[in-house]
């Protein structure tokens, strides 16, 4: 027997649109907000989030992650205006031995 796939719908708690407004109004170019286009504008956050949220599951099967949300992000295309937002974690110590390899000038050391 086959089962079926469970439909998976978007956060239905939805986002604050107060919140939302907030954000909106902290862009100089923004005067008025209508009703409308903050609706549209959570809307498409909420649909956004979900569709990153759904992949970083796709791509390890169990709970999202920092670190999966990351990878998801190096590895697609669109999601990649992210990069600075979402980077892949580096150690300490791995960042400084790539320094080193790379020649850097600086003394660096660690404790």
């Amino acid at each position: 027997m086959i089962k079926a796939e469970k439909e998976q719908k978007p956060f239905s708690g939805g986002l604050p649109t107060a919140r939302i407004r907030t954000i909106m109004k902290s862009s100089p170019e923004i005067d008025v907000i209508s009703q409308e286009s903050l609706h549209l504008i959570t809307k498409a956050t909420e649909l956004f989030v979900h569709a990153l949220s759904q992949e970083g599951h796709r791509k390890t099967g169990k709970d999202v992650t920092y670190k999966c949300l990351a990878q998801v992000v190096e590895e697609h295309d669109s999601f990649q205006f992210l990069s600075d937002i979402l980077p892949q974690k580096v150690k300490v110590r791995d960042f400084y031995q790539s320094l080193q390899e790379e020649g850097s000038t600086d003394t660096i050391t660690l404790s």
